[in-house]
């Protein structure tokens, strides 16, 4: 990949230029499609394209609550660095070899029947290629299994044992980030089930960063940048203010879920959709179908009596 100098304006941050890579290269199609109406947390940024520059050997932990835009937030840097990207999402039952790779039944050049191949894995591709690697969700992982990444996390080879001792180096580009709705020493909360207390020896190899949900005026922007003109900016204002007081409850333990800003973009565009429908109250009844309608009944009627003293 060739690489270019990115222009940070394309990140809303003050003149300047971080190394990156041309537009059309060859890995192009792994590049993450950019969203013009990202907003993203200046903190978290700054420390990934810190980290990015120069991990000198160290992965990039990013935990919070759901939906609160962590994997958004690395696929939209590298959509304006032109960074190509693998992502897998992380399961409890998830073994090594589906991540580097192993033999598989192949079709024959001659004709002769399947023989066996080998299949790299995603995080093989991405050493190879010089992508960033997503882990998504790596707190529900096997504590063994993502111990067993820990020279990869060194910044050291990949040795395929499955494939006659192969040895990947990981290209210069090669970076490792996972996301966790914990910071990977187990959830003492009850909220993220199957989340488990990972190997502190492989937490020792990451930059640790936390990113919360955004403060109001970030979550009006967000809404603002893809709902203006759409959208009452008072009725923004108000569709946040219920998030914000749902998820007080949610961490007070009154409430069995959450009110994410993915949540909150949903609820607004389902309002866009429907506000020339022949509804009575379009607020109520996308919020029902974005959010309230999962929750148990005593729970849904706390939620609508939040709405009312709000949208009064």
């Amino acid at each position: 990949m060739q690489e270019q100098m990115i222009d940070l304006t394309v990140f809303g941050l003050p003149g300047g230029q971080f190394p990156g890579f041309a537009p059309d290269h060859e890995l192009a199609e792994l590049v993450p499609e950019y969203s013009p109406h990202h907003v993203f947390d200046t903190d978290a940024l700054r420390d990934f394209l810190a980290w990015v520059s120069q991990p000198d050997g160290d992965g990039f932990y990013i935990h919070g609550p759901t939906g609160c835009g962590k994997t958004s937030m690395i696929e939209q840097t590298a959509a304006r660095l032109n960074w190509p990207v693998r992502r897998v999402n992380a399961t409890e039952r998830m073994e090594l070899a589906d991540l580097v790779g192993d033999k598989s039944l192949e079709t024959s050049e001659s004709g002769n029947g399947p023989e066996t191949g080998f299949q790299y894995g995603p995080l093989a591709l991405a050493m190879k290629e010089g992508a960033i690697f997503i882990l998504d969700e790596a707190d529900i992982l096997n504590p063994a299994v993502f111990a067993a990444l820990n020279p990869v996390l060194e910044g050291n080879a990949l040795v395929l044992d499955r494939n006659g001792g192969e040895v990947i180096h990981p290209d210069e580009s090669f970076r490792f980030v996972v996301t966790g709705n914990t910071a990977g020493l187990g959830d003492d909360t009850g909220n993220y089930v199957g989340t488990a207390q990972q190997n502190l020896a492989t937490m020792d190899r990451f930059w640790t960063v936390e990113l919360g949900y955004p403060q109001h005026e970030t979550e009006k922007k967000i809404l603002t940048s893809r709902f203006s003109g759409k959208i009452d900016p008072k009725v923004m204002d108000q569709m946040i203010s219920l998030a914000t007081r749902v998820r007080s409850a949610f961490e007070e333990g009154t409430m069995s879920a959450t009110f994410s800003t993915r949540t909150l973009v949903r609820w607004a565009s389902m309002i866009d959709r429907y506000r020339r429908a022949s509804v009575d109250d379009v607020v109520a009844y996308t919020l029902k179908r974005a959010m309230a309608g999962r929750l148990p009944q005593h729970e849904q009627e706390a939620v609508f009596d939040m709405k009312k003293v709000i949208f009064e």
